[in-house]
């Protein structure tokens, strides 16, 4: 599923809209820090859509079987703090016991983020490479040539640097030694616009 925390502790207010084996679509969500979760589900099966919208302290948890027409499932009063986590979550609920999911058509507020399976590997509008690395970053995008905007982002969602580059045989590179390591959300304005993770090491 998809979910937003105001913190990175397991006690965190939160709120999250899945896709479950058991329960279908499902919203679970905790109001308050160390509090109680509260869920709600309705039917539902792979492959599914979910989607979580945050305007002030209203959390509204949506669902599709098409990608295309969305149902809302239940909205939440939860009196985040401006700064927030967002991310997918995945678990087996077996404490010993992992398993596979796979996550696409990702989109952060309205930017849709490129996925790096083996299967879409080569229909990516975006790559970059290498990942991890230190000191320089390459860029291939699928798009005319041009300048490109290159911003990142810390894992907290600040922006650390904004650096424009030109995109040439739909290559582009960075000098990238003035970053500290970490996982970086970088997000490319051309033509388009582009989103993906990188790792510095």
């Amino acid at each position: 599923g998809v979910m937003i925390r105001e913190t990175l502790t397991p006690d965190s207010k939160h709120a999250m809209s899945a896709m479950t084996p058991g329960n279908g679509f499902a919203m679970q969500w905790r109001e308050q820090t160390n509090d109680w979760t509260s869920n709600k589900d309705t039917a539902g099966t792979t492959p599914g859509w979910v989607k979580l919208e945050r305007s002030g302290n209203i959390v509204n948890s949506y669902f599709s079987t098409d990608g295309q027409q969305w149902n809302l499932l239940q909205s939440a009063t939860i009196s985040f703090t401006d700064t927030v986590y967002v991310g997918l979550a995945h678990t087996s609920h077996i404490d010993s016991t992992l398993n596979d999911a796979e996550f696409d058509n990702i989109v952060i507020n309205s930017i849709p983020l490129s996925t790096t399976s083996v299967e879409n590997m080569g229909y990516s509008p975006l790559r970059l490479y290498p990942n991890p690395g230190n000191t320089m970053l390459h860029i291939a995008l699928q798009e005319n040539d041009g300048l490109l905007q290159v911003a990142f982002y810390n894992i907290e969602g600040r922006l650390i640097q904004e650096r424009s580059t030109r995109l040439k045989n739909k290559q582009a590179s960075l000098d990238v030694r003035g970053l500290n390591p970490g996982t970086y959300f970088i997000k490319i304005r051309g033509r388009g616009t582009y989103a993906s993770t990188w790792i510095c090491k």
